[in-house]
């Protein structure tokens, strides 16, 4: 792909100000018919010719949309964790892999805090003192982290 016709989504949607998550959501959605998401190695490419008009619409298309923040939190959630009543996993390993995660795909990035205030008002996830691997540990019920 040429970097004259094409930019990263993560670029064009750190450099509008909008989460990359809303963006792709939008645009799968036909919330924004002028706009084809093109994939090269896995990444998301955009036009660069009328990113003006593209900012016009993905500012329609989320007005009202949750932070971006939460979005990126939410997202994680939704790409690198397993729900489950049975699993259980330390919160520091949440957070340590949260961070990471946030830095890779250029999100923003909540406080530890705001993360576990997050988590805890997901249903079926509770925040629980557990044996994790012979030691106590804080941990959450209900979530663990995909393998792979």
């Amino acid at each position: 792909m040429q970097d004259a016709i094409f930019m990263p989504l993560a670029e064009a949607s750190a450099l509008l100000g909008i989460p990359r998550e809303v963006c792709i959501r939008a645009i799968r959605r036909g919330q924004m018919p002028g706009i084809r998401l093109g994939t090269v190695c896995g990444r998301y490419y955009v036009p660069r010719e009328g990113l003006e008009e593209w900012l016009e619409e993905v500012t329609e298309a989320t007005v009202g949309a949750p932070s971006p923040k939460t979005v990126s939190a939410a997202a994680f959630v939704e790409t690198r964790c397993e729900l489950s009543p049975t699993l259980r996993v330390p919160r520091k390993h949440l957070w340590a892999e949260y961070r990471r995660w946030a830095r890779c795909d250029h999100c923003p990035l909540l406080g530890r805090s705001e993360f576990y205030a997050h988590l805890r008002e997901l249903d079926g996830l509770e925040d629980i003192t557990c044996r994790y691997r012979g030691r106590l540990e804080r941990c959450f019920r209900g979530i663990g982290l995909e393998r792979g």
